[in-house]
């Protein structure tokens, strides 16, 4: 075994370190050019999509050094491709709306009030009521809610509503008691 294992090793081709591969090799490696044309701004053409690992909030992210944790937004690193440095205190905003573009065209920068205003001008900023089809991490409509509800009233338990609607027996009983 040992032998046959250190030749698989042998002929097998080495993969390249990423450490030693340059970022702009690497991070174009990454990018689907063929994604969506944002609905709101079909003038922007599409949104260079980025197909690897993001955050939470949806942006792009790349390691762009030794060292685990050393990662940034690839919206921030296809700028300062295009562009050149970002000014401290500024932020890189996307014209598209869509947090994994890294299209040069589709971003820009401003400060952290400018993008709100951004948001505001654009209908994005949700007052008030956060609930169902208002929310975006939302799985479920107020219409699907409300379904829930008379089905759990009239005899079909939370495990089977959780499983026919794609959700918790716990978050079937926060609906049905109103959360």
């Amino acid at each position: 075994h040992r032998d046959y294992m250190r030749h698989r090793r042998a002929i097998q081709p080495k993969r390249p370190d990423p450490r030693i591969i340059p970022l702009d090799v690497r991070f174009w490696g990454k990018v689907n050019k063929d994604g969506p044309v944002p609905e709101h701004r079909p003038d922007l053409g599409a949104c260079w999509v980025w197909t690897a690992s993001t955050s939470p909030a949806g942006y792009g992210q790349i390691r762009t050094g030794l060292r685990v944790g050393t990662m940034a937004q690839a919206p921030r690193i296809s700028w300062e491709m295009h562009n050149g440095s970002i000014p401290d205190g500024l932020f890189v905003c996307h014209s598209c709306d869509n947090p994994p573009c890294v299209r040069p065209s589709h971003l820009f920068l401003g400060t952290n009030l400018d993008n709100m205003r951004d948001m505001i001008a654009k209908g994005r900023r949700v007052i008030g009521n956060h609930a169902g089809e208002h929310n975006s991490h939302s799985k479920l409509t107020r219409t699907q809610c409300e379904e829930i509800r008379n089905l759990r009233v009239s005899g079909e338990s939370a495990v089977a509503l959780g499983i026919r609607f794609g959700v918790t027996e716990g978050h079937v009983r926060k609906i049905i008691r109103g959360y």
